[in-house]
């Protein structure tokens, strides 16, 4: 029997999927889904092996946290209460330094959700003295996302955030995983191929 990869769901004993969370999970038109298969699945290694690559591939080499220490970081799902349209955050607590991640299907978050999002990372870093970092997950394509952040971090507020804005692709969270599964025993290497599968279906024209 095939197995539907759009119906893949990574880790599904896991505490985090409540009734409410699995209703976001069951809804086509949302990124929950496909957010928590991909993180979940990042999961699967330690941190300090691909949150360091993620933050490169979103903020530039050169930016103010790869090198910070990534090992112990939790990944996140639904934890900041801000149920941003057209979004789901994701968050990486690690013990340096906090990233907010919003990631979306079919375009980047408007910038009022970008907004908040940057002022909700900020705020909750602020709270364990660590520097903050905003990322978004968007579709290739979508080339107006880089000055939409720029725009949305003018103000002064958002100073805590200084190099540490940025956005990567779908695609290449899908790389990233394969290049993870390479020295993968074969059940993780399964649940990444499975996982490509799913970003392929949803974005027909994605290689990865």
């Amino acid at each position: 029997m095939t197995t539907n990869q759009g119906d893949f769901l990574a880790d599904p004993g896991n505490p985090a999927l409540t009734r409410a969370a699995m209703e976001r999970v069951g809804d086509p038109g949302r990124a929950d889904r496909l957010a928590w298969n991909t993180f979940r699945t990042l999961a699967l290694w330690e941190p300090d092996r691909w949150v360091p690559s993620l933050l490169e591939i979103g903020l530039g080499s050169s930016n103010p946290l790869s090198a910070r220490e990534w090992d112990g970081t939790s990944v996140e799902l639904w934890v900041t209460g801000l149920d941003l349209e057209g979004a789901v955050d994701v968050v990486l607590d690690g013990p340096e330094a906090l990233v907010l991640i919003e990631a979306a299907l079919d375009s980047s978050p408007a910038d009022a959700a970008i907004a908040a999002g940057m002022g909700a990372v900020i705020e909750e870093a602020r709270k364990g003295e660590r520097p903050p970092a905003f990322l978004v997950v968007a579709p290739e394509g979508d080339d107006d996302v880089g000055a939409r952040l720029e725009r949305a971090s003018a103000g002064a507020e958002f100073e805590p955030l200084a190099g540490a804005i940025g956005w990567l692709s779908w695609r290449e969270l899908g790389s990233m995983a394969l290049d993870l599964a390479e020295e993968a025993d074969p059940m993780r290497d399964e649940q990444v191929h499975r996982l490509v599968s799913q970003l392929q279906s949803r974005f027909p024209n994605l290689e990865v």
